[in-house]
């Protein structure tokens, strides 16, 4: 596939309670928008790539279409809906084949007909023979060839998709390049000798075999990180915090519109949902998620599957933003937030929102800062940015500050200057004695990025405390630039070269 290939984007709409969000989940093959009897669950338009027949796109869910109503979430979720039609390449009309038509969809078709982008018109729920024949009524809707289907059970589903994917721009196919992959494997294998055959010297303290091995080792690595964990052209990006912490207003301003329902009620934001957007040089993939409530504070079914939607989203990001309400300040919860982030290995930054609305005489951001380490001292790496996403003062600090943190997070550290460090941190303050023995660091590698990872092998790994583990790893920190990522520090026992040569040179399947 080509680099300049854009999907095409396609809109599933219709009144409140048809399906759509079935639908959706069905043709993503996953559980993204939030399915429940209750009219208006979907509340913001929530986008997923997919495809059929090789054919990729990009599926957008939205909130049920009222055209008539005084309801200010509802008359939110038709402007979002409105947004969709303007931006697609083809909408599925979903209409409900137990309800039947109504005036409400007979609005929507009138809608439709002005817009100019190919419509397809699918009535849902029609398992049953009985309502299958009672579909045709939706032909009065004009909207040219009628798909009978039911999203829940997967009937006309496939049908349905070879008419959108046929309105759809196509990628050119091209053929996979295997010689780049063979041409990288066997370098690992010439890698992989050298490392063996100096490994021996090495450890007896040649300084010359010293070089050549960590040299090996830091070319091995690379080729390793970029196979196995590619830096990515898009930043993923996930907004965490409390309900009402403002998270929506950021991403709208990121987004430069209105596409996150911003209201002053807790919880208007239920699904996680992503939007993409260019600032600078820089693209990002950003996840307004649901606010992370209280778990006694999860009332339903459907607020519980809105937590676990923010949580799925940090798994899908490298980069989380903590929103914090600088009104409320820094609470029980927002640790607990800040704690599913920091355990999930993402690179953090807090930010504290809506700092412009603070009373004049608790601007001292020196004090904030320091309330705000006190209750969350786990944290002491991670960046605080102050800012408002009404006024946007502090937003172009807070990205500056999430391009270089995801530098930070795919960096990898030279083998001879991070066991550098290791051996002067030893030499400074040697490790604890373990059964009357004592414990050496013999060699520090770094086995992985995102978040990056440190194998330090020793003479006795499980004589190593946690306040030695602690103090190595602030040692790390103060050598390299790791300020908003939690980097991990795991101790293996030694092998027969000193931990150089975990394993024999292997064979390639």
């Amino acid at each position: 596939m080509t680099n300049e290939f854009i999907p095409g984007l396609v809109a599933v709409i219709g009144r409140p309670n048809v399906g759509k969000s079935t639908l959706f989940n069905r043709l993503v093959k996953e559980r993204v928008s939030i399915v429940q009897d209750i009219p208006g669950v979907t509340r913001d338009r929530i986008y997923r790539e997919t495809e059929h027949w090789g054919v990729p796109f990009v599926l957008c869910d939205t909130g049920g279409f009222e055209p008539k109503t005084d309801d200010p979430i509802l008359q939110a979720m038709r402007r979002q809906t409105q947004l969709a039609i303007e931006q697609a390449d083809a909408v599925i009309f979903l209409t409900d084949g137990i309800s039947g038509l109504t005036g409400a969809d007979q609005d929507v078709a009138d809608l439709l007909r002005r817009a100019e982008v190919p419509v397809f018109l699918a009535v849902n729920k029609c398992e049953a023979p009985t309502r299958q024949q009672e579909a045709w009524e939706f032909t009065q809707l004009g909207l040219g060839d009628l798909h009978i289907i039911s999203a829940e059970h997967g009937v006309g589903i496939s049908d349905l998709l070879d008419d959108v994917i046929a309105v759809l721009p196509k990628p050119e196919v091209v053929e996979e390049d295997d010689d780049e992959r063979e041409r990288v494997e066997a370098l690992l294998d010439e890698l992989e000798e050298t490392i063996h055959e100096f490994a021996e010297e090495a450890d007896e303290g040649d300084e010359e075999a010293e070089i050549i091995v960590s040299e090996a080792l830091d070319e091995q690595n690379r080729l390793r990180f970029d196979r196995r964990y590619p830096k990515p052209d898009t930043i993923r990006l996930a907004v965490i915090g409390k309900p009402n912490a403002g998270k929506s207003s950021l991403v709208n301003t990121f987004l430069g519109e209105d596409r996150f329902l911003v209201s002053d009620i807790a919880g208007t934001t239920r699904d996680a949902v992503d939007a993409v957007f260019e600032r600078d040089d820089a693209r990002f993939q950003v996840v307004d998620t649901a606010g992370i409530r209280r778990k006694r504070s999860i009332s339903s079914q459907l607020e519980r599957y809105s937590v676990v939607s923010a949580l799925r989203a940090l798994d899908r990001s490298d980069v989380a933003i903590l929103l914090i309400d600088a009104q409320q300040g820094v609470t029980e919860q927002d640790a607990k937030i800040a704690a599913f982030a920091h355990d999930k290995g993402k690179a953090l930054i807090i930010g504290i929102n809506k700092w412009d609305a603070q009373p004049k005489g608790q601007r001292d951001r020196k004090e904030f800062e320091l309330k705000l380490r006190d209750k969350l001292k786990f944290l002491h790496y991670t960046k605080v940015c102050f800012l408002s996403a009404k006024t946007e003062r502090g937003v172009d600090d807070l990205l500056d500050e999430v391009v270089a943190l995801l530098d930070r997070y795919y960096q990898h550290i030279k083998t001879r200057l991070l066991n550098t460090v290791v051996q002067e941190a030893n030499k400074k303050h040697q490790a604890p004695s373990h059964r009357g023995r004592p414990i050496r660091l013999l060699f520090a590698t770094q086995v992985r990025v995102a978040p990056p990872t440190i194998v330090i092998h020793t003479s006795h790994p499980e004589g190593i405390d946690v306040t030695y583990r602690r103090y190595v790893l602030n040692r790390l920190r103060d050598a390299f630039d790791f300020e908003g990522i939690p980097i991990q520090v795991w101790y293996r026992k030694r092998d027969s070269h000193g931990g150089r040569n975990q394993r024999r040179k292997p064979k390639r399947r």
